[in-house]
């Protein structure tokens, strides 16, 4: 038979255990936000966690002399004790399973009621646009160029996120070059790397168009999710989140160089779209008439 005293020890260590295995059930982190190419999506994110208390008593009933009343007395673990430590084990190694699963299917419900908030609100935004704009191109005319600025803005962003600094001179123009590779840099001393993945469009729109001398600018509402973070070398997270889409509506404006220069005005040498003359290295401004993102702003973000 087990001894009060053993009994106790033994409640004392499976209850140790038990808080060991409880902790390892639940991995919680508070993540820091900001993201997104060129810096410009903002996150917000909070984290509540609860405690919950256990409490428990046994009763069992025994007879006994003692010669001291200071002293500890022994007794034995009843069947009923036993029993009732059985379940209260049961509880204690089972409730991190079922708890677990219940928080990740709130956690689903939340997710799919927040997503449908994101489009509704999306809707609304590309709805108004389309009643306030009157683009004199066609549906052909504005639908290649929707397809080519989703293209940019695809090639854009994995050119950011695999810190291509070749792809994104192609892309864009000499100014917002420029601030995007300094903010890479400042990535690249860092060990970090932001994460984009798994685009989906939602809604695009020509909004603007117009034509200044040799220079063409169209202006595109572009509405996607995705997801959007910043990992370590190692690969934690440490802004933003792996686990939830952003759901963005962009403003990106557009240019053409309708007078593109294909030869160095210094030394005459072919440029083939070349930003330096490969004769002379004369810096050469835009040698193509290639569309090219030459702003990109956030209008509105919502977090899943």
């Amino acid at each position: 038979m087990i001894t009060k005293r053993f009994s106790q020890v033994l409640m004392l260590s499976v209850l140790f255990v038990a808080t060991l295995f409880w902790s390892s059930m639940f991995d919680f982190k508070v993540v820091n936000f900001a993201t997104d190419a060129g810096f410009d999506t903002d996150y917000g994110s909070s984290s509540d966690f609860g405690s919950s208390d256990y409490g428990s008593s046994y009763d069992s009933g025994s007879s006994y002399s003692s010669s001291s009343s200071s002293s500890e007395s022994s007794g034995e673990l009843t069947t009923g004790g036993a029993i009732v430590l059985i379940i209260f084990l049961i509880i204690i190694f089972t409730s991190p399973l079922w708890m677990k699963a219940l928080m990740k299917k709130q956690k689903e419900q939340e997710n799919i009621r927040k997503d449908g908030l994101s489009r509704e609100q999306l809707e609304k935004i590309y709805q108004d646009a389309l009643k306030s704009t009157n683009v004199s191109l066609s549906n052909t005319e504005k639908q290649q160029y929707l397809a080519k600025a989703y293209e940019i803005f695809i090639d854009m962003q994995n050119a950011w996120m695999n810190m291509d600094l070749t792809k994104l001179r192609a892309l864009l123009t000499d100014e917002l070059y420029r601030s995007y590779e300094n903010q890479l840099e400042s990535l690249q001393i860092k060990g970090q790397k932001n994460i984009m993945k798994d685009f989906t469009k939602i809604h695009d729109l020509v909004t603007n168009y117009y034509v200044n001398g040799s220079m063409t600018t169209i202006t595109v509402l572009l509405q996607v999710s995705f997801y959007d973070y910043i990992e370590s070398s190692s690969g934690d997270v440490l802004r933003g989140s792996a686990d939830s889409k952003v759901y963005m509506s962009y403003e990106l404006e557009f240019v053409i160089n309708n007078n593109a220069i294909t030869t160095c005005p210094n030394c005459g040498g072919q440029l083939n779209g070349s930003t330096f003359c490969p004769y002379c290295r004369t810096a050469i401004q835009q040698t193509d008439n290639n569309m090219r993102l030459s702003k990109k702003r956030a209008t509105n973000q919502i977090q899943v």
